[in-house]
């Protein structure tokens, strides 16, 4: 789409304050449009409602079926629009390499079923679109997923890439097309003293990429010890810092960067040990591309210079780079 012309017909937000037209915020991973909403029935009047908030997607239950509905919004003023929309699934991962989103159907076996009105199909101007039958999420192992939603306006031709060939490119397609929407499901963990968890990461660039691993923590135990790690021949690492502050963001490797192979996936481990049993906190797990001079030479390097931002990487030192924020995935730990 990748257009700067106001967009008039049925979109998805990635945000709050996402107003439909492209951005650059970086905020993808946390559609309030998409809601996890466990096997609890939730009816068009409360969609509308929480439009503007609250948040009322919830944690997902492991080891059961989950529901996930959705909800858009004809932006046209004047015009009524129908729609539809599709979703997918993809496990605990830093990089949404679409060569592995998984299809998610409704209970009768829809792809892509269609968006409604308060009354019918038809959405009105500026009203509400929602999923009365919600898609289901299989019960899932104990790691993290994401979801991606793409809502097809019937005036509205939306062509899904088949691969994206850089982190850029899947940024850009992310953040430019306000028909497309993410979001990071929160996994509820109760362990003892000792939090571990992996997910993927990789580099979908045709060279080698400087990335970063930043942790933004709330209410974490302190005194804590963190190791990042990876077995991976290929690709091998293991970080190690302690957590000082309780809203801690610490960022490995705290020094310089970890340099991932071209085209490039594996898995990264988590771990988080304490003395004492863990609390109730809260923790995301974000990845970013240096975007600086070793890819000056890069044929997109104007794209990441577009889309990338100053990012804070230590809360203690005040450690700042500049990156793109490729990926994240979110954990709740209830102690």
């Amino acid at each position: 789409m990748n257009s700067t012309a106001p967009f008039d017909s049925v979109y998805i937000r990635d945000h709050f304050g996402d107003g439909g037209e492209p951005h650059k915020s970086g905020l993808v991973w946390v559609s309030p449009d998409i809601i996890p909403y466990q096997k609890d029935k939730l009816e068009y009047p409360e969609a509308e409602r929480t439009y503007d908030g609250p948040d009322i997607g919830k944690s997902v239950l492991i080891g059961r079926q989950n529901d996930i509905f959705i909800r858009a919004r004809n932006r046209s003023k004047t015009a009524t629009r129908r729609a539809s929309v599709q979703a997918f699934a993809v496990e605990s991962t830093l990089v949404l390499d679409i060569t592995n989103w998984e299809a998610l159907y409704t209970i009768h076996g829809e792809h892509k079923p269609a968006l409604f009105g308060a009354k019918d199909a038809k959405l009105e101007p500026t009203k509400i679109a929602f999923l009365y039958e919600p898609f289901l999420l299989e019960p899932p192992p104990a790691g993290h997923h994401c979801i991606i939603a793409i809502v097809h306006p019937d005036d509205v031709q939306i062509v899904i890439p088949k691969k994206f060939e850089s982190h850029a490119q899947l940024i850009q397609w992310l953040q430019d097309n306000p028909t497309v929407a993410c979001r990071n499901l929160v996994k509820e963990k109760a362990p003892e003293k000792t939090f571990i968890e992996s997910c993927a990461f990789g580099n979908l660039n045709d060279k080698e990429a400087e990335m970063l691993f930043r942790l933004t923590f709330t209410d974490a135990p302190v005194g804590a010890a963190l190791t990042l790690e990876s077995k991976d021949a290929r690709c091998p690492f293991e970080y190690k810092a302690e957590i000082s502050q309780p809203d801690a963001t610490i960022t490995l490797p705290n020094k310089g960067s970890q340099r991932v192979p071209p085209k490039f996936m594996s898995k990264v481990t988590m771990r988080i040990e304490s003395k004492y049993k863990l609390p109730k906190f809260r923790f995301d797990l974000g990845y970013y591309q240096k975007v600086g001079p070793s890819i000056a030479g890069d044929p997109e390097y104007a794209l990441y210079q577009e889309l990338a931002q100053e990012v804070l990487l230590d809360s203690t030192t005040g450690r700042t780079e500049t990156a793109l924020h490729v990926g994240q995935v979110t954990y709740e730990i209830n102690g």
